[in-house]
């Protein structure tokens, strides 16, 4: 949809209209939506698109939009304000959420995952997961969280090796399979609740600071195993409470889907929205068969609609809840679309 791929398709912009970017090192970035609905960025020192030219430009319904390679550009907009972004797409929220809401919700989920797996056999298969056991379950888990750990710990600044059994040292037996997973995200939460605010170490998502990276993603990473243990233990996963929930949802819509080859990929231009009916919040994502772009706004126009309470939406984005769980509106299709999202954690 930029930097070369088409725009959103309902969104119609000023053809051969000027777009500007502001250089850091003086000058500018400037670019054009040409008419076959492609963006084209050149360069041209001189021009500026702050001051009273920018505020004209404003008030003309100009408005920033970042893509994914975070250039900072705009384009002419219709007068609905259209905004494809309120941050450069793909990154992490800005969340009211701190590292120590997160590394609460991290322990609680690693309590959890304890809990109903304990005593349960270890060749129960994890219906949300069907090429797991329970063990490969908790091994995973553990894995994520020894790599999590090594980084912040480290205060590592290239990503380490990801196999996960040279990770961990070795896996114990089945019967201390668990003490031992319990000792790893407590030590995991001590490890982030003492590291410094400043603290610098390599991430994979974007994020205010990596610090609340790795806590937050530690968070969800377990959380949403929590929901594969419940149902291995065949039972009703808990509800999420709903402004934790949706911050699991902008944390995958926002800053995963966007990746290059996470996100949904149709031969059209095509758009999915989301809605939590509890928490108010609303996404909306636009994709074609290059690349997805995340939007904070619900869009009236969107191709294909899911809405649900901000937990069941949380479960439902990431595959663990059926299909028809949720409401849908729209293209079928859509949906299947949604089914192909897969993500990678490094």
């Amino acid at each position: 949809m930029f930097d070369g791929a088409p725009v959103p398709p309902s969104k119609s912009v000023k053809l051969d209209e000027p777009i500007f970017q502001p250089h850091e090192a003086g000058g500018t970035q400037n670019g054009r939506i040409e008419r076959d609905g492609r963006l084209k960025i050149g360069k041209e020192e001189g021009c500026a698109a702050d001051g009273q030219e920018g505020k004209a430009r404003l008030r003309a319904g100009i408005h920033d939009v970042v893509p994914p390679v975070a250039l900072k550009i705009q384009i002419v907009l219709p007068r609905q304000d259209y905004r494809l972004a309120d941050h450069p797409s793909g990154r992490g929220r800005m969340t009211s959420m701190d590292a120590a809401e997160y590394i609460d919700a991290l322990t609680r989920a690693g309590d959890r995952i304890v809990f109903v797996l304990g005593g349960l056999d270890l060749e129960t298969p994890v219906p949300s997961c069907p090429e797991w056991v329970a063990r490969d379950l908790v091994r995973h888990v553990a894995g994520v969280h020894s790599w999590a750990r090594a980084i912040v710990g480290g205060r590592l600044v290239a990503q380490p090796g990801r196999d996960m059994e040279q990770l961990v040292g070795g896996w114990p037996p089945d019967d201390e399979l668990l003490d031992w997973f319990a000792a790893g995200y407590r030590d995991l939460a001590r490890v982030l609740r003492e590291a410094p605010e400043q603290l610098q170490c390599w991430t994979f998502l974007e994020a205010e600071s990596p610090l609340l990276h790795w806590a937050r993603r530690q968070a969800h990473e377990t959380s949403i195993h929590r929901v594969d243990a419940e149902l291995t233990a065949g039972l009703d996963p808990e509800p999420f409470v709903p402004a934790f929930a949706s911050d699991g949802v902008d944390e995958l819509v926002m800053a995963f889907i966007t990746r290059r080859n996470s996100g949904p990929r149709s031969v059209s231009p095509t758009s999915f929205g989301m809605q939590s009916t509890d928490s108010g919040e609303a996404w909306t994502v636009y994709y074609d068969d290059q690349k997805a772009v995340s939007v904070r706004s619900s869009d009236p126009d969107a191709d294909a609609l899911v809405r649900a309470p901000a937990s069941d939406l949380y479960q439902w984005v990431w595959h663990r809840l059926p299909r028809d769980s949720a409401e849908l509106v729209g293209d079928p299709k859509v949906i299947d679309d949604w089914n192909t999202v897969h993500v990678r954690w490094s």
